[in-house]
């Protein structure tokens, strides 16, 4: 466990969160640590769940089926970034999403009734803890928001747009290096692939966008 402290403090879920606190809310949090291999499935859509996910190491890939069968790209997520809160929060305990290691990758698993279960001595830091979750549940609805919007956009150009509009509020910057490859992206848009590369190749030669593989820069 000690390898990974490091990388828990940045996480947000331990936000605010001293290391020395850490540890002892760690021991109080049944936590459950797993390797898996590039492509391998760490959930599947149907499954029951009860724990959130936290990467410790490598990139996960998280896709959902529409109802032609098609695999969407909703976000790869790497070290230190949390999987599953949504679910869990819902008390639904149905995975909607499928979940696998886009390389080879270490999951620690935290139980959701542990961290919403204040302990005995209501410390602080457990009561920072839950604060926190509520937190990062509420910014993940609104990159769905984001997402359904993005979706919902009639044109390429217009999912373009919409997505390049995010990444440059997040980068703060109309220069920007996206996290997808060119196939992600269109997967995660739900456009065909060279269709994508051929409307981005219009817009660099109208003088919207300028590019290089996943750098970006969008001409104010």
């Amino acid at each position: 466990m000690e390898k990974y402290l490091e990388i828990l403090m940045k996480c947000n879920l331990f936000e605010n969160i001293e290391e020395k606190d850490l540890r002892s809310l760690l021991s109080c949090l049944d936590y459950k640590i797993k390797e898996y291999n590039k492509n391998e499935i760490i959930l599947l859509a149907g499954d029951e769940i009860y724990s959130i996910g936290i990467v410790l190491d490598g990139i996960i890939q998280v896709t959902k089926e529409n109802t032609f069968g098609d695999s969407i790209l909703l976000s790869k997520i790497s070290c230190g970034n949390i999987f599953a809160e949504a679910v869990v929060c819902s008390g639904l305990n149905i995975s909607p999403i499928n979940v696998t290691a886009f390389s080879k990758c270490t999951i620690m698993y935290l139980s959701y009734n542990k961290i919403m279960s204040v302990c005995a001595e209501a410390c602080t830091f457990h009561s920072r803890l839950v604060s926190n979750m509520v937190t990062i549940v509420a910014k993940k609805n609104l990159v769905l928001s984001d997402k359904i919007d993005i979706l919902s956009a009639k044109t390429i150009r217009e999912k373009v747009n919409l997505y390049f509009s995010k990444q440059m509020e997040i980068s703060k910057s109309n220069k920007f290096k996206i996290p997808l490859s060119r196939a992600e992206l269109s997967d995660f848009l739900n456009v065909n692939r060279s269709s994508l590369s051929r409307e981005l190749s219009n817009m660099q030669n109208e003088g919207l966008i300028r590019f290089s593989k996943n750098r970006f820069e969008v001409i104010l």
